[in-house]
């Protein structure tokens, strides 16, 4: 399914607009031509299916990009948005993939923020941004708090020990980056934390920080209420990275 999806996209880059049939056409030619394994299903009934995937995720639309067909069946263009994902950044649009993506930098990966990023995505895909916003941030905070706990089992600080167990009792956000920051800083000075673990902690803190801030502060805050297309693509472009740097944190930690 995948593979057909992508070559379903390749043509739309290629060609822009297009006839239903010409699609399912030239899907089934390149099928041929590559000798893909179909494991006896007939492709039409996929490639309809990919089809109106796309159009509901906003890739596709119908009609045609020059407004000279009507925005119906069986006329269909490829969107502005649609052409960036086919240009590279489908995985933003692909659940399966974005998890699995991050899964072989972050062979570990939490179980729990797998299941908020595979649902993040998948809300994103359909453009409920409210429920991607809160997804992500409850990655980003999750994230944090597996962070704290390695901390807090590590750190020869008492205060900032008895502190990291109060917070992980009742999280405070603030507090949490600011004792994170300190126990990573007193950890490079003191303890001997190479750079290739904490090269660009301060930015993917800072980044983890935002998503959670967007998630309380504009997703589901009844005034503000206001969250754009643009944060949450970045949200999802960034967390792999942050992840994957606060994972490599938490494992240095004895």
């Amino acid at each position: 399914m995948r593979e057909l999806r992508k070559i379903v996209l390749d043509y739309f880059l290629r060609h822009g607009d297009a006839d239903w049939d010409n699609v399912r056409h030239h899907v089934e030619q390149v099928v041929r031509e590559r000798r893909i394994a179909t494991g006896g299903t007939t492709i039409v009934p996929v490639v309809d299916r990919i089809l109106w995937d796309l159009i509901v995720e906003r890739v596709l639309s119908l009609g045609s990009s020059t407004g000279q067909a009507e925005a119906r069946h069986p006329f269909v263009y490829i969107t502005d948005m649609g052409k960036a994902i086919a240009s590279g950044q489908e995985q933003l649009y692909d659940p399966d993939e974005y998890v699995a993506s991050l899964k072989r930098r972050v062979p570990k990966l939490d179980n729990v923020i797998s299941q908020y990023l595979l649902e993040a995505v998948g809300s994103f895909q359909r453009g409920l941004l409210f429920g991607a916003a809160v997804l992500c941030g409850a990655a980003a905070e999750r994230q944090m708090l597996l962070l704290l706990t390695e901390i807090e089992r590590w750190d020869p600080d008492s205060k900032r020990k008895s502190d990291a167990q109060s917070l992980l009792q009742r999280p405070r956000l603030p507090s949490i980056f600011s004792l994170v920051d300190a126990a990573i800083t007193d950890a490079i000075n003191n303890h001997g934390m190479p750079y290739s673990v904490h090269q660009g902690a301060p930015t993917h803190l800072l980044s983890l920080q935002e998503m959670i801030r967007v998630q309380r502060n504009e997703a589901v805050h009844p005034v503000a209420a206001n969250v754009s297309r643009d944060k949450v693509f970045l949200s999802l472009q960034s967390l792999p990275g942050a992840i994957e740097v606060t994972e490599r944190i938490r494992a240095w930690f004895p």
